[in-house]
This record gives structure tokens, C-alpha cells and sequence, in this order.
């Protein structure tokens, strides 16, 4: 039987790309909407920390597959939701995939910048990623193609600005508490952890040597950054089904090696 992948996206946007999950068998896949996004947008603002979004994806997962244990994928600031869930309720999970996900405060550079600020300003900076999206992706317009200025554009438009602020502030408050990096620590090294990196951010985010040995695997997105789920969708679901691969090798005993590919 093959192990359920459930998506969880950072504190902007979704991952409802259809690249991610190509070649994957139909029912795999489980992309829930936190707490204020998509569906749920109009959650109360209060809801949103960390915590209640876990317990929230606890419920939402349940709902899915019972108490199946899943693959959770998370990108950017959906690690510290996942990091939570996996503490939580490590039983639940066979395995976790971090593409460029926030193990350290220092990986929130975007999310600290926006959590200071007032929600009039931060409406306004969503206006303008508006109005240039690939400034959010720290590129010139020329060098995107459509598609990815278009799916910038469906990531705003996925919950409001009110979400972001609040969602900013919350992923700010958890990850520079001083027990965070203890409990990824923790969590990776209960878990079989597999580590996606834009090549041109790997140096930037803190895989420190502290986390990185306990990486069952690493895998970079050539020609991509922090947004790889976006600009590179065929080449992470591709290394996500290597991936599963791997996860379902070690549940079958088949091997238990951590591997450097």
C-alpha cells in the first residue's frame, strides 16, 4: 500500500500544482487548507499560530486517511506546522519532506519583514507583488515564463492579507522561541527526513551541520530558489517521487541506509 503524502505550504500561497504529484497513484495525495487559506480563509485571525494550525492539519489529515501515517511535504514556513505535527504525533508520520522549510528564525527573512509591519502597509506590499510578481521570486520579469507570473498571482489571491500578517507573525513568534531548533533536532532524528533546496538559496538557508546529518537524503532544484515548488514543479515532483520511493523501501525492510544522492 502506498504511504499518503499530505502538502503543507508556507504562510503565502498553496501547492496546488499539478507537476508536484505527476505520476503518482490517484488518491495519494492530500493538499488540506490551513486555517485562513483557500476554503478557510475566513478563519479568525486568533486561530492562526502554529499550534491550532497542527491541530487543525491533525483533524483535516484524519479526515483523509484515518490514522494512516503520512509523508508530510512542507514548504517554507510550513515545516514549523509540520515540525509541531511530527512532535505531536510522530506515530502519524512515516516520513518528512522540508523544501527550504524554516528550521531556524533566521530562514524567515521574508515572514520576519512582513510580520512588523502594519496591516495597511502589508496590504499595500501585497498591491505591489500585484502589480511585479516576480519580485517575489527576487527575479526580473524577463527571465519568467507566464505560467509562474500567473501562479504568483493565484498564491495572492489564495487568502488575504489579514492571513499573511497574522500567519507572518505567529511563524516569527515559534521558530525564535529558544526550544525550536531542539525540536527539529528531535523530529529529524526520530523521523526519516529528506531535505529540497533551490540551488540558488541553499547557501542562505540554515541546514546547519547540526541539522544536515540527520537528512536521510538531500536533493536540489537547479535553476530555482526558495520558490522551486512554483518555478520548478516537475523537478520537485519528480525528486518527491524519489522520495516516496525511499520512504516505501524502508517501510517494506528493504533498506534502513541513509542515502546522499
Amino acid at each position: 500500500m502506498h504511504t499518503p503524502i499530505v502538502f503543507i505550504p508556507g504562510f503565502i500561497g498553496h501547492l496546488s500544482f499539478p507537476e508536484l504529484t505527476d505520476g503518482m497513484p490517484d488518491g495519494l495525495a492530500f493538499r488540506p487548507d490551513l486555517l485562513g487559506y483557500g476554503v478557510k480563509r475566513d478563519a479568525p485571525v486568533a486561530g492562526i499560530t502554529i499550534e491550532d494550525q497542527s491541530a487543525h492539519l491533525r483533524s483535516e489529515i484524519h479526515k483523509f486517511c484515518e490514522d494512516r501515517p503520512v509523508v508530510l511535504f512542507a514548504h517554507s514556513g510550513g515545516a514549523a506546522i509540520a515540525m509541531h505535527y511530527a512532535a505531536s504525533h510522530p506515530e502519524r508520520v512515516a516520513a518528512l519532506v522540508s523544501a527550504e522549510g524554516h528550521l531556524a528564525s533566521s530562514d524567515g527573512y521574508l515572514s520576519s519583514k512582513l510580520a512588523v509591519m502594519p496591516l495597511a502597509a502589508l496590504s499595500h506590499w501585497v498591491t505591489q507583488i500585484r502589480e511585479d510578481p516576480a519580485s517575489l521570486l527576487g527575479g526580473q520579469r524577463s527571465r519568467l515564463k507566464s505560467n509562474q507570473l500567473a501562479r504568483v498571482i493565484s498564491w495572492l489571491d489564495h487568502q488575504p492579507a489579514s492571513t499573511i500578517l497574522a500567519a507572518a507573525r505567529a511563524l516569527l513568534f515559534y521558530t525564535a522561541r529558544p526550544g525550536y531548533g531542539d525540536e527539529v533536532a528531535s523530529v529529524m532524528a526520530r523521523l526519516p527526513t529528506y531535505l529540497i533546496s533551490g540551488q540558488s538559496t541553499l547557501a542562505g538557508m540554515d541546514v546547519s551541520a547540526r541539522f544536515a546529518r540527520f537528512a536521510r537524503a538531500t536533493f536540489t532544484v537547479e535553476g530555482a530558489g526558495h520558490a522551486m515548488v512554483l518555478e520548478s514543479p516537475e523537478i520537485v515532483g519528480a525528486q518527491l517521487r524519489d522520495i516516496l520511493s525511499l520512504v516505501e523501501k524502508v517501510d517494506n525492510g528493504q533498506t534502513r541506509a541513509r542515502v546522499q544522492p
